[in-house]
């Protein structure tokens, strides 16, 4: 009965995270494509001078992320989520008063150290740690949220750009992220046990099946033994791949304006692509739940490579709302697809090692994605080379992954054929 009179305080965990993410992490990876054209004119660089901000971010977060998670399981992550939200806002701050590029980029770094702790790494402990049920709709509930939160400011941010300027839409992010310290000192707590609590859906039984499932020895591959197979760098390949072309759509609002677009439409059409997106994750779970992960990849990656190709034509208004449905529909490609095609080919093993080189290649993709768009369009002019090379990626990634799918689960026949024997 205790149950039913009181909300479980996993919830306030989970609402903290939504916050977060709508605010945080959605001002942090969302907007900054609005920024490229504004800052690159008054400082008179290339686009691909530019993007080494955007580089310089995620190599920060790269460098820093082992570090951030012994800390937070050694130390107070209540604090130190703070921290990193204080000095993340900081770090937007010193972008205010950047006197050259150079500056800039170092203000991203000084940004991707500590963004790293405040959203994605911490809040995935923490959900892991308060919900041993329905801990999947949690995650995804949180991280829907980010969509939302680019769906509400991007439109804002462009406007503040158009009116006041670049440097005092980034004072107001500075802001906002600032404004997010007291949620965390308030509401955050690492653990269940210190709310006196167990964790959400926790039964008495979980233990003794736990301490069954530890007695069976995990199946699959080890790091050194997967590393030793081609489907371990094709799964590498593809997660590069899925982060490059996510990276690329950062530079969808400078690419919309260069064809004629008004700066507020630009806007309005990434919040729409962030809009559908919310939606466009949670079926994406559905489908590979429904169908073979083979059939699944199939329409994951053709209906991305389609997207890119309307792209590439998105001067035709029609094509372009297309290419946004599209690309929406497959935006979580890069986040939700790599760990299932990781536990598929290699078992649980060393999953947690194997499926950290497919995280290190996520932010490898992502830094370099928007950058080499850039430096494309600084070379040739146009965006005309774009889109066709995200839509050539896809198209290979998804021979690569069903290729290797199909050769794993064969071997994994004839292995259980053998034992029988």
């Amino acid at each position: 009965m205790e149950r039913t009179k009181r909300v479980h305080y996993s919830w306030w965990i989970l609402a903290a995270g939504f916050i977060l993410y709508f605010t945080v992490q959605a001002l942090t990876m969302q907007v900054m494509g609005l920024f490229t054209k504004p800052i690159s004119e008054e400082f008179d660089v290339p686009r691909s001078v530019f993007l080494l901000h955007n580089v310089a971010l995620n190599l920060g977060g790269l460098i820093a992320a082992p570090i951030w998670g012994k800390l937070l399981k050694k130390y107070n992550m209540q604090r130190l989520m703070a921290f990193g939200i204080v000095m993340t806002g900081v770090g937007f701050y010193l972008t205010t008063i950047a006197p050259n590029i150079y500056m800039l980029i170092a203000a991203g770094f000084f940004r991707g150290v500590f963004f790293i702790g405040t959203t994605m790494l911490p809040l995935a402990m923490l959900l892991t740690s308060w919900f041993e049920e329905k801990r999947g709709f949690a995650m995804s509930i949180m991280t829907a949220s980010a969509g939302i939160g680019g769906v509400v400011f991007n439109p804002l941010v462009q406007q503040i750009i158009t009116e006041y300027g670049w440097r005092k839409a980034e004072l107001f992010i500075a802001a906002v992220v600032l404004a997010t310290t007291p949620i965390v000192l308030l509401i955050i707590r690492a653990e269940p046990a210190q709310k006196g609590l167990k964790p959400y859906g926790y039964k008495e039984e979980n233990e003794q099946q736990e301490q069954k499932k530890a007695a069976k020895p995990a199946t699959g591959y080890t790091l050194k033994e997967a590393a030793k197979t081609p489907y371990f760098y094709i799964l590498l390949f593809a997660s590069f791949a899925t982060t490059f072309v996510a990276g690329a759509m950062m530079q969808l609002s400078p690419y919309l304006t260069d064809l004629g677009y008004e700066p507020m439409f630009a806007a309005q059409t990434v919040s729409l692509l962030a809009l559908i997106s919310i939606f466009g994750r949670p079926l994406m779970g559905v489908i590979h739940d429904k169908f073979k992960s083979t059939t699944a990849a199939c329409i994951f990656f053709t209906s991305a490579a389609v997207g890119f190709l309307f792209l590439s034509n998105a001067s035709n208004l029609l094509f372009l709302r297309v290419a946004v449905v599209l690309w929406a529909f497959n935006s979580g490609i890069s986040l939700i697809m790599p760990p299932l095609w990781t536990a598929e080919l290699f078992g649980t093993k060393e999953f947690a090692a194997i499926v950290s080189m497919t995280v290190a290649m996520n932010r490898f993709g992502s830094m370099s994605g928007g950058y080499i768009i850039g430096l494309l369009y600084d070379i040739t002019g146009n965006n005309d080379l774009i889109w066709p090379i995200c839509s050539a990626l896809m198209v290979i990634s998804m021979g690569g992954i069903v290729f290797s799918l199909k050769k794993m689960r064969k071997q994994k026949k004839e292995v259980m054929a053998m034992a029988m024997v």
